[in-house]
């Protein structure tokens, strides 16, 4: 009901806007006969969200306004309607005196009042968007992609470009690569963040995939099939140095563990998959555990989702369930007791550090985490330190016996949607794609109450499992990833004593999820570079 409510308050807001310049421009009364024109500025999605919402719950009851058309700079797409209205050139559009121009994109907003002000439009005529519009996008969710016609010159011109783009990234490493650095090294001090990253186990092999989904299946199998959805789009993504490793090799884990070190990342958070009774992927994380020369720390996150055939823990299509009882809480911390009793496990003021990805999926998270605690507690392991990921419905750390939360982006960071900027080479693409940039804003940083650890990513787009609805963080590179991690560093030495000064980077190898800190063909080392560079710099006040 709140959310209902906060949409009719956003949306109020549109007409009250519209009617405030209405009466700017001395409009005369309701009794009018001559009606007044809207433009919309925007044909995407926002453009087409406004158009409905005004057609069907203010225009049509109200006769003094009528759409005139949309505006747009794109010439391809001139050459038809957009939910039956004209668009034209904001040049070339017959705006007359009284017309309103409503501006329905957030992220080009200023551009376009600055160019309709340079055309002689005034102020007064011009509604940028604001909280009204986010709400308008909140329920058109089911709002089709546009299908924008192009002329046969335009088209083979575009086409020529993404095809030379492919043979180009496969032939070619970017400008941008950056090479091992055997002279940077960091050495973590008491006074340096913690830096966690998680760690994917599923590049080898199990019989449980060769059934679902092909012979020989893994992470791989994913990454090595993605195409790029439009010109300007970094896919795939290939790895360098460590190639199409197999983790069942006790040497490629060494050597994560050597790239690691070098580069500042304190420890790795190994993804745990347990399924009332069942484990899976425990190949890397049980090697890493026996083989006691890899002096490296590690803690678990237990994905406790569904797996399913969609790769999103929903309750369709399900390969292997969860089966969440009181005797199979007890079961599980029974199994993974052996990992926290290894002296490499991670702890936080002396405490084993576990985290739980979903804890509100548990029936009664609170009891399933008492259960936890008093069996750590009776075998001598101490009190365990349980922390669950912020999202899903779970925004407080004070409640169901957890000690704290951890961002994971990029819940919690989809703002700025540019999906309707870009021309997609895929017309069944019905993901989303946002401004990475949003991410490095670090006003957010003060929102938060509570212990809650903060989180990076490097990147992220799940076009390799999900190809025709991904979600796409675009424009983001080592340079902007350092930005936002020096600013999540300097945040968490002001706010948190220094046995809580932990942050978490998604991730350390989530190769089909365009996050990771390996080393890759586009830009070599740079991700683990801007680490080093971010720790480093931390080091003193600026």
């Amino acid at each position: 009901m709140d959310n209902v409510n906060s949409n009719v308050a956003a949306l109020s807001k549109l007409e009250e806007i519209v009617q405030l310049a209405l009466d700017n421009l001395n409009v005369p009364n309701a009794n009018c006969t001559n009606k007044l024109g809207i433009y919309i500025f925007s044909t995407g999605q926002g453009g087409q969200a406004t158009c409905r919402y005004l057609l069907t719950n203010y225009v049509s009851n109200n006769h003094k306004y009528y759409i005139r058309g949309f505006l747009d700079n794109n010439p391809r797409k001139r050459v038809s309607t957009v939910t039956g209205f004209t668009v034209f050139s904001p040049h070339n559009a017959i705006i007359d005196g009284d017309d309103i121009i409503i501006i329905a994109s957030l992220n080009y907003c200023y551009d376009m009042k600055k160019q309709l002000l340079e055309r002689g439009i005034k102020a007064e005529q011009i509604i940028l968007p604001g909280n009204w519009l986010t709400r308008i996008l909140a329920i058109n969710k089911q709002l089709p992609s546009l299908k924008y016609p192009v002329n046969k010159l335009d088209s083979e011109k575009i086409y020529e470009t993404y095809i030379m783009n492919l043979i180009r990234s496969a032939s070619e490493k970017s400008k941008d690569f950056i090479d091992d650095d055997p002279y940077l090294k960091v050495d973590l001090t008491e006074q340096d963040v913690k830096l966690i990253a998680f760690y994917l186990p599923q590049f080898h092999s199990i019989p449980e995939n060769d059934s679902w989904w092909e012979k020989g299946f893994t992470e791989w199998t994913n990454v090595t099939k993605t195409v790029p959805q439009y010109n300007g789009h970094y896919q795939p993504h290939f790895p360098t140095d460590l190639g199409f490793y197999d983790l069942r090799n006790i040497g490629i884990m060494k050597r994560q563990v050597e790239m690691a070190k070098q580069y500042g990342i304190y420890g790795f958070c190994f993804y745990h998959y347990w399924f009332a009774g069942q484990r899976l992927l425990e190949t890397p994380v049980n090697n890493f555990l026996k083989h006691k020369e890899l002096v490296y720390p590690f803690c678990l996150c237990w994905a406790n989702e569904n797996w399913t055939r969609r790769w999103d823990g929903l309750e369709n299509e399900i390969l292997i369930s969860q089966n969440h009882s009181e005797e199979d809480d007890l079961a599980f911390i029974e199994d993974a007791a052996r990992y926290f009793k290894s002296k490499r496990y991670i702890k936080i003021q002396g405490r084993p550090l576990f985290i739980v990805y979903r804890p509100l999926l548990f029936p009664d998270p609170e009891k399933t985490i008492k259960i936890w605690k008093e069996y750590c507690r009776q075998m001598d392991i101490g009190d365990l330190f349980v922390a669950g990921i912020k999202g899903f419905g779970l925004e407080q750390n004070d409640i169901y016996g957890l000690d704290a939360l951890i961002e994971f982006p990029p819940f919690g960071f989809y703002s700025q949607d540019i999906t309707d900027s870009v021309m997609l080479m895929n017309s069944n693409f019905s993901g989303a794609i946002y401004d990475y940039n949003f991410c490095i804003n670090k006003d957010y940083l003060h929102k938060e109450k509570g212990l809650i650890f903060r989180g990076v990513m490097p990147g992220w787009d799940n076009t390799a499992r999900r190809p025709d609805a991904a979600t796409i963080f675009h424009d983001s590179c080592p340079e902007k990833y350092q930005n936002w991690l020096e600013n999540a560093i300097r945040f968490t030495k002001d706010k948190l004593p220094n046995e809580q000064q932990f942050i978490f980077v998604n991730a350390w190898n989530e190769w089909a999820e365009g996050a990771h800190l390996e080393p890759d063909r586009k830009y070599g080392y740079g991700n683990l570079h801007a680490t080093a560079k971010a720790l480093i710099k931390s080091r003193t006040r600026e």
